[in-house]
Formats: structure tokens, C-alpha cells, sequence
């Protein structure tokens, strides 16, 4: 009988495709993980984009609001 047919079954966890379906998969998990956090850091930059633009809207209006009253104050 042939040598690698006789280890058969045996031997497929130390086999090449095995170690090589084994890597596919931990990445493939890592993948999905990068991802979900992709997605949440796009979320987040979105969040934080929207917060700095009423940041700035209520800056022009204390400033407009500030520039009013030192007008009156001449």
C-alpha cells in the first residue's frame, strides 16, 4: 500500500491544506473584525463631523452676537 494512502485520515490535521484552510479561516475572521470596526469609526467620524458643524454655527452666532453688542456699547 502506498505510504501517504496508508496514513490516510490520520495524517490530514499536520497536512499542508489543512494548516493553510486553518490560516484562511483565523484571517477571515480578522477581516469580518476590521470590518465592524471600520464601520464604527465611520459612524463615529460622521457623529463627529455633524457635532463640529453646530460648533461652528453657534460660534458665528456668539461671535454676530458678540460684534452686536460691541457696536452698542460705542
Amino acid at each position: 500500500m502506498n505510504k501517504s494512502i496508508s496514513k490516510g485520515w490520520d495524517n490530514h490535521e499536520d497536512s499542508f491544506e489543512e494548516t493553510l484552510r486553518r490560516e484562511m479561516l483565523k484571517y477571515k475572521g480578522l477581516y469580518h473584525l476590521l470590518q465592524e470596526d471600520q464601520k464604527e469609526l465611520n459612524k463615529s467620524y460622521y457623529k463627529v463631523l455633524e457635532r463640529n458643524k453646530e460648533l461652528v454655527e453657534l460660534n458665528e452666532l456668539l461671535q454676530k452676537s458678540n460684534r452686536k453688542l460691541m457696536k452698542e456699547k460705542v
